[in-house]
């Protein structure tokens, strides 16, 4: 028996006698699809850790949130508009070095998962990002970041 497809919705509202009262899923799809791909900030939260960020879409393709400038693949056609962008920790790369294209940030917290290492990464102020690391990193440590992948929230 697999997954043909995955759904979300919003706890409904009791009616009448303590019953739940239905609401209409916030998504449809594929299991994948709807990870990769989430319909609002709320499903992006529901199915696991995330990083949202929102910003100014600049012509490379980056975003501009909180005076930083994070390199992201955005596509060309979001340029000077605000946007809403789900970041998933394993979709961004975390560097012992500066590299073209990488953020500069400073670990705040690490935590050991069992498969890896969650980071809590800063960088800037009020801006954290969640990344996975292969080995411990400690706090005040500065590291180096590249989103692979962002999905765009409608």
């Amino acid at each position: 028996m697999g997954l043909e497809g995955a759904g979300t919705r919003h706890p409904g509202q009791l009616g009448r006698g303590g019953r739940d009262v239905p609401r209409p899923p916030e998504q449809v799809g594929a299991p994948q699809e709807v990870y990769r791909r989430p319909g609002s900030e709320a499903v992006a939260r529901f199915l696991g850790t995330v990083t949202l960020l929102e910003g100014q879409a600049q012509e490379d393709g980056s975003l501009v949130v909180a005076g930083q400038r994070l390199p992201l693949p955005l596509p060309a056609t979001l340029a000077g508009r605000r946007v809403r962008v789900a970041l998933r920790p394993e979709d961004v790369e975390m560097h012992e070095d500066a590299a073209e294209g990488t953020v500069a940030g400073v670990v705040k917290e690490c935590a050991y998962l069992g498969h890896a290492f969650r980071a809590l990464v800063g960088v800037a102020d009020g801006l954290d990002v969640v990344a996975y690391a292969r080995g411990a990193l400690e706090p005040g440590r500065t590291v180096w970041l590249r989103a692979r992948e962002g999905a765009v929230i409608p």
